[in-house]
């Protein structure tokens, strides 16, 4: 399998990232998944179901004696992760009760994070926030107060709102005229 990002055109999902399963897991997802742990760098690990586990182990990796042995599906990124979606539907009706559980009592325990974190600091009160991808980075803030601040700190005649596609943009005003 590979290392190496790749990109592809789906049929149903255009532009996409090239991931790689095995052929068990691309005709059926309904079984268990293997694969590494997905990371930055590897966030579609390649996977493969139980049967080519049994090559896997025989080596403890890919490599030049067992690659040969299973046969690559290639699938984008959405696609991929449907798929892997769909692998919850194996487990027998025990396990599935015992995995519901465990989702219902991680969603619970979500809700009053949620809630200690809105009241710990105030976050109902902020009317602006601002999310930086590259940075990771949330700053929640009451936009028109920061405007009225830098206003007055800058020395503005004003300040204007204006939306844009991912909240509003604030400016101060200087040297305002008619033209």
């Amino acid at each position: 399998m590979t290392t190496e990002s790749e990109t592809l055109h789906c049929p149903t999902h255009g532009e996409s990232q090239t991931t790689y399963v095995c052929e068990h897991l691309a005709d059926n997802a309904a079984q268990r998944w293997h694969c590494d742990y997905p990371s930055q760098d590897q966030p579609w690990p390649d996977a493969w179901c139980d049967r080519c586990n049994i090559e896997f182990l025989k080596q403890g990796a890919w490599n030049e004696a067992n690659e040969g042995l299973i046969n690559i599906k290639i699938l984008c990124s959405v696609c991929y992760e449907r798929q892997k979606g769909e692998s919850i539907s194996y487990l027998d009706a025990a396990s599935f009760k015992q995995w519901e559980d465990f989702v219902s009592a991680c969603c619970a325990e979500l809700v009053t994070k949620n809630d200690q974190l809105w009241q710990k600091f105030s976050l109902a009160s902020y009317k602006r926030w601002d999310w930086s991808q590259d940075t990771a980075e949330l700053v929640l803030s009451n936009g028109w107060h920061m405007a009225a601040v830098a206003a007055r700190i800058l020395g503005a005649e004003g300040a204007y709102r204006t939306p844009t596609d991912y909240g509003f943009t604030y400016m101060v005003l200087h040297d305002v005229r008619t033209l």
